[in-house]
């Protein structure tokens, strides 16, 4: 993987609704191996940069691009993995079930779903719960599902929405762990955190909004002094 390509790629990006701007001119780049934290105050528009660099809304103007290749091209999409603040499964499912069926979506068959979930389920120790219903499962577990089904089609960048919140300290320092470890083999995050100590312990640079524009922009070091 050539480090100097920007795995994510977003030039002049901005979002209006109506009369209002949501976001006015965004650049960010991401890098192969390394984590951008997105931070603001709730309406800075961290999650519509999200939504928009996953399709789920466009752009007024500006470009999205995943390894050079438009966003929503099915070879860019492919490298996308998507962890929402709030998990939306249906909780009379069990993991197994789950896990397949959103393997499924993401066009994997039954064999490559169960041989990946196996290795993520016993790093992340949740073999355990493979065939309880995630009606019983804690939050914990439940943003461990998240991950695992995020993770199952091996996506070269991971964009998160609040991955910690709610967690118990246990559970945030193992999926802090594990973030690192995916950072070790070359592949990227994106995250927003309301929680200083995620962004600092997990980000090579900060991207801070503010009502829709950019504010700081740059290495983790120098955020912090400001």
């Amino acid at each position: 993987m050539n480090n100097s390509m920007p795995i994510l790629n977003v030039e002049n990006l901005s979002f209006k609704v109506g009369k209002k701007t949501i976001l006015d001119r965004i650049n960010l780049k991401v890098l192969p191996g390394k984590t951008v934290g997105v931070v603001g105050h709730n309406g800075a528009g961290k999650t519509t940069l999200f939504q928009l660099i996953l399709g789920f809304r466009f752009a007024s103007q500006g470009t999205i691009e995943i390894f050079s290749k438009s966003y929503l091209a099915p070879e860019a999409r492919c490298n996308l993995g998507y962890i929402p603040e709030r998990p939306y499964f249906s909780t009379e499912l069990t993991l197994k079930e789950t896990l397949l069926y959103y393997g499924g979506i993401q066009g994997l068959c039954r064999e490559k779903i169960l041989s990946t979930a196996d290795q993520l389920l016993s790093r992340l120790k949740l073999s355990h719960a493979i065939d309880q219903k995630l009606k019983t499962f804690s939050k914990g577990m439940l943003q461990k599902t998240l991950l695992i089904q995020a993770l199952l089609h091996d996506p070269k960048l991971l964009i998160l929405d609040e991955p910690m919140s709610g967690l118990d300290p246990d559970s945030r320092n193992e999926i802090r762990t594990f973030f690192h470890e995916w950072k070790d083999q070359g592949k990227s995050i994106l995250h927003a955190s309301h929680a200083i100590d995620d962004i600092e312990n997990l980000s090579d640079e900060v991207l801070a909004l503010e009502q829709g524009k950019i504010t700081y922009s740059g290495p983790i070091q120098d955020w912090r002094h400001k």
